[in-house]
């Protein structure tokens, strides 16, 4: 039952992903360069690739290896911080976002994925990853109203874009299933620091420099 429960929450995430990910890199190009957006079609469709990896071929009831001590920290230290990480490039260093729910997610709810993600640690439940997919699924509810090229569309389209926190699934999908059933540890790692050192770099280049806006 914890099994079918994952894998559905997690299945789900990509499914989720692929949508927002795909329309991101497509409104990206579209609206700057193909010099900005070809790296980031890259990452996009190497993110969805490792993700869908680490889903297909778990078969019912497999429990899978285990991943070494340092690569299970990574990944459950990797969760939370990308959640943090998609926050900075909407909200900055200030704990308040352009919606309450978006100040929610930042100063409380990714905190709270944290702490599950530490109890899974030491009791390594997996129920407690169950838990962890479905938080991870929250905050891709529509409310950004941060009109730019990557929440235009969606914000014409339904009133406000739930693209912000998409990176943050990525990395709770791919973490998950790479530690759960010891699925491409290295390859997993390597995309969620891309990912997280990626939306870092957004923060700065956006915040500081307005680059790309």
């Amino acid at each position: 039952m914890q099994f079918n429960i994952l894998r559905l929450f997690l299945s789900f995430g990509v499914a989720l992903c692929s949508v927002l990910l795909l329309r991101f890199a497509w409104d990206l190009t579209a609206r700057t360069s193909l010099l900005l957006g070809g790296p980031f079609w890259v990452l996009v469709l190497a993110s969805l690739a490792i993700a869908a990896t680490n889903l297909i071929g778990v078969r019912r009831n497999t429990e899978g290896g285990s991943v070494g001590r340092g690569y299970r920290i990574f990944f459950l230290a990797a969760i939370p911080l990308g959640f943090f990480a998609s926050s900075l490039d909407c909200t900055g260093l200030s704990l308040s976002g352009c919606t309450p729910f978006c100040t929610f997610v930042k100063s409380g709810w990714a905190p709270a994925i944290g702490l599950v993600a530490a109890a899974y640690y030491w009791f390594a439940r997996p129920a407690l990853l169950a838990l962890i997919a479905l938080m991870s699924l929250i905050p891709i509810a529509p409310h950004c109203l941060c009109y730019n090229p990557a929440n235009a569309w969606w914000i014409n389209a339904i009133g406000r874009s739930p693209e912000c926190y998409s990176w943050g699934l990525m990395v709770s999908v791919i973490a998950i299933s790479s530690l759960r059933w010891n699925r491409n540890p290295f390859a997993s790692m390597t995309i969620c620091l891309m990912i997280i050192g990626g939306s870092t770099a957004f923060f700065v280049g956006h915040h500081y420099f307005g680059i790309p806006w």
